[in-house]
């Protein structure tokens, strides 16, 4: 159900069995009445997030679908320390609430370039 953002995202998710609350920003304010399992684009059982009372599911409003935008909530400031490009995933962007409630970017969203940015080949003059 979530695009691009995994375990290689919330890394903590798998390590601890944290629960990080979750809302879909275009939804928001609807009732949350449909169960869903939320899982991130990695082929591995790390990549399926905790459920709602100790079940594999979490109540999202219905209509919710791949591609909303995905909003977790008490993340904190490790999250953005702790993202890896696992599979070469580019890493998500970020996004944060200002105290005066204005939405503002902190990370860009990695792109496919930025995975090689750092390579070298030895030998190999460009």
């Amino acid at each position: 159900m979530v695009r691009d953002a995994g375990f290689n995202t919330l890394l903590e998710h798998t390590n601890y069995r944290w629960y990080f609350r979750t809302l879909f920003a275009g939804r928001a304010g609807a009732p949350a009445d449909t169960r869903f399992r939320r899982a991130g684009p990695l082929c591995d059982g790390g990549d399926v997030f905790a459920g709602d009372d100790d079940t594999p599911y979490r109540r999202f409003p219905a209509g919710t679908s791949v591609g909303d935008l995905v909003v977790f909530l008490d993340a904190g400031g490790y999250t953005l320390e702790t993202m890896n490009d696992c599979s070469a995933r580019p890493r998500a962007g970020a996004r944060a609430i200002t105290l005066v409630g204005d939405v503002v970017e902190v990370r860009r969203r990695e792109t496919n370039s930025d995975l090689s940015a750092f390579d070298l080949t030895p030998g190999f003059e460009p």
